[in-house]
């Protein structure tokens, strides 16, 4: 299999992203199916405490937020925390990412077959555990109380700024994508180590150049 240069690969993955991610309807599908998935994972998280998720029109919204979480207990009438954010664009763009990556690097169809499946369901599943870790410490938080709790002020704003960052889920993409797709069997990425290897080498000692050994005095 003749492999693919790295330039015709980024414009590969860049046209296939831009086509996926124009999918009509995808603003509306993507935030309801979460939501319903979510209602069943998380409709209870042990001791009473359960999340429920809701549609939030993001036409009316300045954040554009799709999705509303809440969590509850069963022994409270009043919910106990609440947060909106969009589901589509957290989960949505590093799929098609994703999917682009793959589609784009070239593979047997056998094996694209297993990294597109495989990889979106084990970042489906990563997703649904970031939400879950969120859910968990906000609960931590509420039931901790008082503004010297170490999860109120340390814990939950580093897990907030997990989930909220996008650096968690395209970071995550990436090493899928490289796990699953191998592109360093279908991808010429020569050039990309060449140049890693001269920004790393000592300056005035070019890669691949040494000096000559010194034979000593001569006779």
């Amino acid at each position: 299999m003749k492999r693919k240069s790295i330039l015709l690969f980024v414009l590969h993955a860049g046209f296939l992203l831009a086509l996926l991610g124009s999918m009509p309807g995808s603003r509306e599908v993507v935030p309801r199916a979460f939501q319903a998935v979510g209602n069943v994972v998380f409709a209870s998280l042990g001791d009473g405490r359960s999340v429920r998720f809701q549609w939030a029109d993001p036409a009316k919204r300045k954040d554009s937020a799709d999705t509303r979480m809440i969590g509850r207990h069963h022994a409270d009438l009043e919910y106990r925390w609440r947060v909106i954010y969009n589901a589509h664009r957290r989960w949505f763009w590093p799929a098609v990412t994703l999917l682009a990556m793959i589609l784009a690097t070239p593979m047997g169809h056998a094996r694209r077959a297993v990294a597109v499946v495989g990889g979106l369901s084990l970042f489906s599943l990563l997703f649904l555990a970031e939400v879950a870790l969120l859910s968990l410490t906000l609960f931590g938080s509420v039931a901790a109380g008082g503004e010297s709790s170490w999860i109120r002020n340390s814990g939950l704003p580093v897990v907030q700024a997990l989930f909220n960052s996008p650096i968690t889920n395209f970071s995550a993409i990436f090493f899928l994508w490289a796990w699953l797709a191998q592109p360093a069997r279908g991808i010429d990425v020569d050039p990309i180590n060449e140049v890693i290897r001269r920004l790393l080498s000592p300056a005035g000692s070019p890669p691949g150049k040494s000096e000559p050994p010194d034979g000593g005095d001569s006779a």
